[in-house]
């Protein structure tokens, strides 16, 4: 999307057509982003509802003794995996939807 933003304002700064072809292309690209945006957004909703009722089901209790960051605590062991597709804000908003204090959730991104 920023190579398509890239070529229409290099078109704008030398074209006088309006550059309608780099202004269509823009927008598809845009429109794609958004879209590839709002599937993740939806998908991870959809490991926060699966989490939450694995958590309610097994009567799963994070532990407040153990590394929250350990293999033995899957909220983490996901979060971990998330790091560098998903925004530190989305991750943070996610950990605390499932249970877990600020500080906890700081330990488990970093």
């Amino acid at each position: 999307m920023e190579t398509k933003k890239r070529e229409l304002d290099d078109c704008r700064a030398s074209s006088r057509d309006g550059c309608r072809a780099q202004s269509d292309t823009y927008e598809g690209a845009s429109k794609q982003f958004e879209a590839a945006k709002s599937n993740l957004d939806s998908a991870l909703d959809d490991v926060d509802s699966s989490v939450r009722a694995t958590n309610r089901s097994c009567r799963y209790l994070v532990s407040t003794t153990s590394p929250p960051s350990s293999p033995s605590d899957p909220v983490c062991w996901l979060l971990q995996r998330s790091k560098g597709h998903v925004s530190t804000e989305r991750l943070m908003e996610t950990c605390k939807k499932v249970g877990k204090s600020d500080e906890q959730c700081r330990i488990c991104l970093q």
